[in-house]
């Protein structure tokens, strides 16, 4: 059974030239894994987080592990992408990942998820995303031993 990863994202890619490096990534793990992007419009109003949380966890059904993009997370270093990565493979492969909207994400949406921090920085929505794809594709670099990795 292969890979299925849903990524979870709330508003556009801005500035519109990330779009074209998010599409590079994504098309280069579309041929190591089912690679989905759920892209949500961003909520508004009064219950903006509640709203978003139920649309995402919506999208996250049949996810046995689900990850949320949380500046309070545990930062992984590539390696530790690369070694979750693998046992997913094996024993969960349906992977859910979430990235907030300007909003932060919802409180319940976060406690259904493991948290993770791309490190110790702010990064806009649409950077993340980016950043997160890149892990993503070298995590699968580094499990099948692909040039890409050098570990520094």
């Amino acid at each position: 059974m292969s890979l299925r990863i849903r990524l979870v994202c709330f508003g556009k890619i801005v500035p519109k030239p990330l779009g074209p490096a998010v599409e590079e990534y994504a098309k280069r793990l579309e041929k190591m894994c089912r690679l989905e992007i759920h892209e949500i419009p961003e909520a508004h109003g009064p219950e903006a987080l509640r709203k978003e949380a139920d649309l995402a966890l919506k999208r996250l059904e049949g996810c046995n592990t689900r990850l949320a993009l949380d500046s309070r997370g545990e930062a992984w270093p590539s390696e530790r992408w690369g070694q979750r990565l693998e046992s997913w493979r094996r024993e969960s492969p349906e992977v859910g990942l979430v990235i907030g909207s300007a909003n932060g994400l919802h409180p319940d949406l976060l406690q259904r998820c493991v948290k993770v921090s791309l490190g110790p920085i702010t990064l806009p929505h649409s950077m993340a995303r980016l950043v997160l794809l890149e892990q993503v594709y070298r995590a699968h670099t580094i499990v099948l031993g692909l040039p890409y990795h050098l570990g520094h």
